[in-house]
């Protein structure tokens, strides 16, 4: 890596100043001060004028992927690369709470990052070799404290730039950290959020970029389980973004859903909730349909519309893995052509610390 880019990253990842501690308020977005203090990531105030979006790395879009095991497995990264004629800028992968699975990944940034790919972690709360419903109110009671606190100590260590997605789909009703889940509510999310937050960066993961990341449909009955009333505020937020698929009956075609039925409601919430942050399309994927062409056309609409419509989308990570679906891109040569040919017309960027350089301008200053 270029000593130019180390120093760059260096002075934007490790100043750390002390400011007041935010108090939580009852129904999110936003802070005050309390008279405690501790340690804010990059000096985070309640004050902020985002940068306007034109800086050098503000054009195109960053692209992604989630593949079991692929932040481990760098032949697997050379044939997507290959396969697609693009460089990564970031893999996603998922880690639980569990004592096996549940250390900050040290050894796995490292190789990507060495790559120019920017680490991205999904973060869950579960243990699922022990206490698989993890409760908010059992994270608010200070009983996982060591448990982030080494976390955050771990990632500090490490020092680079990761992301990190902790709480995601909350409003999908499916996690045990979602609203409706465990005795959790609306509120008791926002807390919660907030204090692993707090523990993490208090014990040293500064170099953590934060994504707030709901589900694109709220799914859980009731006007007060949305997105809308979750977001924890600007403080605790570097980016924003949603996870959205078209969850089409791969059996007879019915419902497909277009483009802007899965995307456009989501993407104009993220601009009420968030309007000075870019958004990152957390997750991603289409099923198959029965007629032949018809998911290859629905990939590239896709591209064409994150030019035409979804502007503000700066990142978009794609599940390719065919689990509940025949989500990947690259199941059959048309498919592959759509997304590849995609790829080129959203004039796509690939460089992983870029894309880091870029999500640092949004983080509270």
């Amino acid at each position: 890596m270029p000593k130019k880019l180390l120093i760059v990253l260096a002075i934007l990842f490790v100043t750390v100043i002390t400011v007041s501690c935010v108090k939580i308020n009852p129904g999110g977005g936003g802070s005050t001060n309390s008279s405690s203090s501790f340690t804010f990531i990059g000096g985070r105030t309640n004050s902020f004028s985002p940068p306007a979006y034109t800086n050098q790395y503000n054009t195109g879009v960053y692209w992604g992927v989630f593949e079991e095991g692929l932040q481990n497995n760098m032949p697997e990264i050379n044939f997507l690369e290959a396969q697609a004629g693009k460089k990564l800028a970031t893999v996603m992968w998922y880690i639980d709470w569990s004592t096996a699975n549940g250390n900050f990944p040290a050894s796995s940034c490292e190789a990507l990052y060495s790559r120019g790919i920017l680490p991205y972690i999904t973060w869950e709360t579960w243990d699922p070799f022990g206490n698989w419903d993890i409760k908010h109110q059992t994270i608010l009671s200070g009983t996982w404290d060591s448990y982030l606190e080494k976390f955050g100590r771990d990632a500090g260590a490490w020092g680079k730039p990761v992301i990190i997605r902790w709480g995601h789909e909350m409003n999908m009703g499916s996690y045990p950290w979602c609203f409706n889940a465990n005795g959790n509510s609306v509120q008791s999310y926002i807390n919660a959020y907030r204090y692993v937050w707090e523990k993490v960066v208090q014990s040293g993961g500064s170099n953590i970029i934060w994504l707030w990341c709901p589900h694109h449909w709220d799914n859980i009955a009731g006007t007060v389980y949305t997105m809308t009333n979750a977001y924890p505020g600007d403080s605790y937020a570097d980016w924003v973004g949603f996870d959205a698929y078209n969850w089409c009956d791969e059996s007879d075609g019915n419902p497909w859903y277009s483009v802007s039925d899965t995307f456009g409601e989501a993407y104009r919430l993220m601009q009420i909730i968030a309007p000075d942050k870019p958004i990152i399309i957390g997750e991603m994927g289409t099923g198959s349909n029965p007629t032949a062409g018809i998911k290859a056309a629905w990939i590239s609409n896709f591209f064409d519309s994150l030019n035409s419509q979804y502007s503000n989308v700066r990142a978009v990570v794609w599940f390719n893995t065919n689990k509940e679906k025949h989500w990947k891109y690259n199941n059959s040569a048309d498919e592959l052509a759509a997304f590849t040919n995609g790829l080129n017309r959203i004039n796509v960027q690939t460089d992983g610390t870029n894309l880091a350089v870029y999500f640092s301008n949004f983080v509270r200053k």
